[in-house]
C-alpha cells in the first residue's frame, strides 16, 4: 500500500511538471491546496491512511466540481488537473500531519507516527 501511495504521488508531482497552460497550473494549485485542508479537517487516526487520502481527495474536488458546472461548459483537462491537485495535496497533508509536536516540561516532543 505505501508503495501504491508514494508512486501516485510521484506520478501525479511528475504529470504536474510537465508544461501546460497557466489555466491547469491553477486547477492543479488551488485543488492541491484544497485537497491539503480537506485532510487536515478529516484527519483521523481511526481511519486507514487509503480512507483519509480518499475523503481527502474528494472534499478537496468540491471547488473544483462546483467552477466546472460553473462554467458554459464542463472541461474534463480541467477536472484532471482538479483529481491530481486535490490527490497531491492530500497525500503530502497526510503525510505531514502524522508530525506531533507536544510539549513535554522544559522540553519539546517531536515524534512521526505512520500506521502500515
Amino acid at each position: 500500500m505505501k508503495i501504491i501511495l508514494i508512486s501516485l504521488f510521484l506520478l501525479s508531482s511528475l504529470y504536474a511538471d510537465i508544461s501546460f497552460r497557466d489555466d491547469k497550473k491553477k486547477h492543479f494549485g488551488i485543488s492541491y491546496i484544497c485537497g491539503a485542508l480537506g485532510e487536515v479537517l478529516v484527519h483521523s487516526s481511526e481511519l486507514s491512511a487509503v480512507e483519509n487520502i480518499l475523503y481527502a481527495t474528494a472534499l478537496g474536488l468540491i471547488p473544483g466540481v462546483v467552477k466546472e458546472l460553473s462554467d458554459d461548459e464542463f472541461d474534463k483537462y480541467d477536472f484532471a488537473y482538479d483529481t491530481l491537485g486535490s490527490l497531491s495535496g492530500a497525500i503530502s497533508a497526510y503525510y505531514f500531519t502524522n508530525w506531533l509536536i507536544e510539549p513535554q516540561g522544559d522540553s519539546i516532543k517531536v515524534s512521526y507516527n505512520i500506521k502500515f
